[in-house]
């Protein structure tokens, strides 16, 4: 079962993660979201936000060591979904964040590349494909 962290005990600022679509999932994260917490998705977990959650939103949340590697799902409408990676968002007192367990490492560390290359640009592009290929 995965991991469901409670985010109503303090504030929590999330990212999303570009480039996390559901392609090597090959199901749903709203719905992976919701067995996990037993809850229907209802609202957008942004503050702010009032539109009906459809999508499960892969997010970072905070800036918290313990979850600084991990992938989390909320649930979240459409455009909330969409937004840049540098932005950061506060999240609704009542939102459950789903640790996601379904990528695999690779998965994950090519995700975080395609990241850095949209945040950071093509100067470090080779640098950093020389650091992955010494790994």
């Amino acid at each position: 079962m995965p991991r469901v962290e409670n985010l109503s005990h303090q504030e929590f600022t999330i990212k999303n993660v570009v480039g996390s679509s559901c392609e090597h999932t090959k199901r749903s994260s709203i719905v992976y979201w919701e067995r996990a917490t037993g809850k229907k998705r209802s609202a957008c977990s942004i503050r702010g936000c009032g539109r009906d959650a459809i999508h499960g939103s892969h997010v970072k949340l905070g800036y918290m060591n313990k979850n600084s590697y991990y992938w989390w799902i909320i649930p979240t409408c459409q455009r909330c979904n969409k937004s840049n990676s540098n932005t950061r968002y506060d999240v609704k007192t009542s939102t459950l964040a789903v640790r996601e367990e379904r990528i695999d490492v690779v998965d994950h560390m090519d995700s975080i590349y395609k990241n850095y290359m949209k945040t950071i640009g093509k100067p470090i592009q080779k640098a950093f494909k020389q650091l992955k290929l010494n790994l």
